[in-house]
């Protein structure tokens, strides 16, 4: 195989994308099950939300030091073996289930395995694509990436809603189980070059951990973003464990009801990725196009709950077709301008920076859930995370100077505060 690609839909890619659509899908039938698991088992938004905080924490705290083995290491075998590893933890909690015999510790112990897998797949997973895919079509694997995520939703959402509803969990987790496993699967077809080594160079873990935290705070628009995304992550992770205990607890909606409106969620998603990958993104107008779908979405997801069902499936899904080319164009940024060797790390360490506060805000909205009105806090979170995105961007040249750099140029380091 030739060392760079020449196409997109290379074979690599396409066994990378087939492999994250299938585990991708089971993850989402696996979220919407063990959610109404929990609630229907013990009634406790709060509960609920502690348990999606222990799958972020492990993630958060652990991935800085994974990022030094994902450069190091083949990226496609990382990315095998801890699928295989997140199957067999599924399966047995399968087979418990079946048994009835699953209790709530042991649902905090597949959920932080869960995150201690994400760890060192998420990082691999996100340095594997420019090694397959070409330079000039990183905006667009990236759009296909998104596209691939929001099908998987617009399919899992309503399909987890009314398999749960039929037939309980355990279908569900055994479909999740299988998934992985078929990921890995088609993961270990997956061929990238294999990276030549001075003779004399020697792995020392440490010194790779500190390059790679010293690369990412080193560069200021960078830094700033990872910690704007932060606090913007903390919120938003508070208003959407909110959603769930909403529709389980409001006269007429349900699991099914929720599946459907996170289905047109995903389907604005799927329409925004599909207009990214048609649309040409310059440095003239990238950032514009950010800014003004990230307003056009946050304002679309405040009102969503104020109107009814109906009014709900029509903002989300406005909601979903910005939040997307949001995504799509950070993602291909950083993947761009990011050097080939410090992909790994980087992913691995602003991870923990910008999801740092994350199981915090699932946790507070997990308790918010049981205090106050649902759609009032989620008008109220989305406000907030509007007015702080507007501020920051605007006051701060440096955070909106990520978005104009050459895609063929590194970022320049600075020592300027």
């Amino acid at each position: 195989m030739s060392d760079k690609p020449t196409k997109l839909w290379n074979k690599n890619f396409i066994l990378l994308a087939q492999g994250r659509f299938v585990s991708l899908l089971g993850g989402v039938l696996f979220s919407v099950a063990m959610g109404f698991w929990i609630l229907d088992k013990t009634g406790s938004g709060t509960l609920m939300g502690t348990i999606m905080a222990a799958s972020s924490l492990p993630r958060i705290i652990i991935s800085p030091f994974a990022g030094p083995f994902v450069d190091r290491f083949r990226k496609n075998r990382i990315m095998v073996w801890t699928d295989i590893a997140m199957g067999v933890v599924i399966l047995a909690g399968t087979v418990i289930i079946y048994m009835d015999l699953l209790e709530i510790w042991m649902v905090f112990v597949i959920a932080i395995s869960g995150g201690i897998v994400s760890a060192f797949f998420n990082p691999a997973s996100a340095a594997i694509i420019p090694e397959i895919v070409p330079a000039e079509k990183m905006t667009n694997a990236g759009s296909v990436n998104s596209m691939l995520s929001s099908a998987t939703d617009i399919l899992g959402s309503p399909l987890g809603g009314i398999l749960y509803a039929s037939f309980g969990a355990p279908l569900i987790f055994l479909a999740n189980g299988i998934s992985y496993i078929f990921s890995a699967i088609s993961e270990m077809f997956i061929k990238i070059p294999k990276k030549t080594r001075h003779p004399h160079a020697e792995y020392n873990y440490w010194d790779d951990l500190k390059t790679g935290i010293k690369y990412t705070i080193s560069h200021i628009g960078i830094r700033n973003f990872m910690l704007l995304a932060s606090l913007m992550n903390f919120m938003m992770s508070a208003a959407i464990v909110t959603l769930m205990p909403y529709f389980q607890r409001t006269e007429g909606l349900g699991a099914e009801k929720y599946g459907i409106a996170m289905s047109l969620l995903t389907v604005g998603m799927f329409l925004g990725g599909l207009i990214m990958s048609i649309i040409k993104v310059t440095n003239k107008n990238r950032f514009k196009i950010l800014f003004y779908s990230l307003i056009f979405a946050e304002i679309s997801l405040a009102l969503s709950l104020l109107w009814g069902y109906w009014a709900t499936l029509a903002f989300f899904f406005l909601g979903g077709l910005g939040i997307v080319i949001v995504n799509v164009i950070i993602g291909a940024v950083l993947q761009l301008v990011i050097e080939p060797e410090m992909r790994g790390k980087f992913f691995a360490f602003s991870t923990s920076i910008s999801a740092g506060l994350t199981p915090l805000g699932m946790a507070l909205g997990g308790v918010l859930s049981d205090h106050f009105s649902i759609p009032m806090i989620f008008l109220f979170i989305n406000i907030i995370v509007l007015i702080i995105f507007v501020t920051v961007i605007l006051l701060s040249k440096k955070t909106r100077a990520i978005f104009y750099i050459p895609e063929a140029e590194p970022v320049e380091e600075t020592q300027e505060v």
